[in-house]
């Protein structure tokens, strides 16, 4: 697919597996990994009509997101950044600030 050409079933479709994503205690990592790129290359969060992507994940995920510990947070964050996604982005995902990606970038990195 490419960028917003997601129609609202698509969109749908790929929401309803971040939500189970984010509230997944066992696969959220690998299931997170493949499906944002996906909800953000397609444009799902237009195709339903959010403004921003940060206005998509905070209203469709939002409370739901499990807690994701630390190693797993940062293990997500290297995957999601080699695929491109960015910094605001990904802190959107995982529910924290943009300070705590940075940090588990500079970990990562070092």
């Amino acid at each position: 697919m490419s960028t917003d050409t997601c129609s609202v079933a698509d969109a749908t479709a790929i929401t309803d597996r971040f939500r189970a994503a984010a509230q997944s205690r066992t696969d959220a990592v690998t299931e997170l990994r493949d499906v944002v790129p996906l909800a953000y290359t397609c444009g799902a969060w237009k195709a339903l009509g959010y403004p921003t992507r940060g206005a998509y994940c905070h209203s469709e995920i939002g409370a739901r997101l499990v807690h994701i510990p630390r190693g797993d947070r940062r293990v997500l964050v290297d995957i999601l950044t080699a695929q491109g996604t960015s910094i605001r982005a990904i802190g959107s995902v995982l529910g924290v600030d943009v300070k705590t990606i940075r940090t588990d970038r500079s970990v990562a990195s070092s």
